[in-house]
């Protein structure tokens, strides 16, 4: 049986605030929309991801666990901020970025989650009592002719004389257009397998 007149209106207009209900409340955007909507110009997106050695001081608690990298892209007059890549446990790792940071001092150790501990060096190192492990990265550099950089966590037995290591996580950062592939690596075989492409703005957010 049809329905016509002021209750079909009723029954389309409830029909359509329960399915604007039911829709989902997040906004999926594309990196160029985004950063197009705050009027900067034309979006611009790194082309290549690269290591120095002097942006990599040994001594600097930042990078204990992690690795300074600078981004470029095709247009040569454009600065070249500093980005930090950082595990916080052997399966958990962050980056860190901000367009306007050329320097490695403008990161620091404070942790603004300061439930547990205010730097992320002493948090690290409470977890890691905690837990019972001994663990540490290694960054591979490798050839020029290599298409990625290599930042693994390692993970020592619990024996105090061995130096058993197990590779737990790699990622994969790729040299062109920034791309990170992560690796969850269990008895030396990859157990889980991540691609995925990072957009980093030229300009800061204002």
């Amino acid at each position: 049986m049809s329905t016509t007149g002021p209750e079909k209106n009723h029954r389309e207009q409830t029909n359509k605030s329960t399915m604007e209900n039911l829709a989902d409340s997040h906004s999926f955007l594309l990196p160029e929309e985004f950063f197009e909507s705050f009027h900067q110009g034309k979006f611009t997106s790194s082309t290549r991801v690269t290591y120095f050695p002097e942006d990599n001081d040994p001594s600097n608690p930042v990078i204990t666990t992690g690795v300074f990298l600078r981004l470029s892209t095709d247009n040569s007059g454009e600065p070249e901020p500093l980005m930090l890549i950082q595990f916080v446990r052997p399966k958990v790792w962050r980056i860190r970025f901000d367009p306007n940071s050329t320097d490695p001092d403008d990161y620091d150790d404070y942790n603004s989650r300061t439930i547990i501990s205010d730097t992320l060096t002493n948090l690290r190192d409470i977890l890691d009592k905690v837990e019972g492990i001994r663990w540490e990265t290694e960054f591979i550099v490798g050839s020029e002719k290599d298409q990625f950089y290599t930042i693994r966590s390692v993970l020592y037995d619990n024996d105090g004389e061995s130096q058993k290591r197990t590779t737990i996580s790699e990622l994969l950062i790729y040299k062109e257009f920034f791309k990170i592939q992560v690796l969850l690596i269990s008895d030396n075989t990859t157990t889980f397998s991540l691609s995925f492409r990072v957009f980093a703005a030229s300009k800061s957010l204002e």
